[in-house]
């Protein structure tokens, strides 16, 4: 039986976004998503391994799983803080900023001359 077509995630089905998963704990919050990359990384794991038991490259597939690395450090990162009072304090400083006029320029805008 091919359940190739099965590989999609329940975050995915869910029709959730990322925000409303980290946030507002959607589908099981943080938590969830972390034990959810933890499988997806155990998985590129083991083809991993497979990959190389059959002398091929897996360079990807180690690649692949310092990126579930880097995502997992930053994760246990968000939930050691109150996420939504950041956004908040970031938010107010940009519009403090914006008030002041010292916002940084965004990437590829020119400054209009003044005349």
């Amino acid at each position: 039986m091919d359940r190739s077509g099965e590989t999609y995630s329940y975050f995915s089905q869910t029709g959730v976004s990322f925000d409303e998963i980290v946030l507002e704990g959607a589908s099981g919050g943080v938590d969830s998503l972390i034990r959810y990359l933890q499988s997806r990384r155990q998985m590129f794991l083991r083809d991993s391994s497979q990959i190389s038991l059959r002398n091929e490259d897996p360079a990807h597939y180690v690649r692949a799983i310092e990126v579930f690395d880097d995502a997992l450090s930053l994760l246990e990162r968000i939930k050691q803080m109150d996420v939504q009072a950041e956004l908040e304090r970031a938010a107010s400083q940009m519009e403090e900023m914006a008030e002041n006029g010292t916002l940084p320029e965004a990437p590829g805008s020119r400054a209009q001359p003044h005349v």
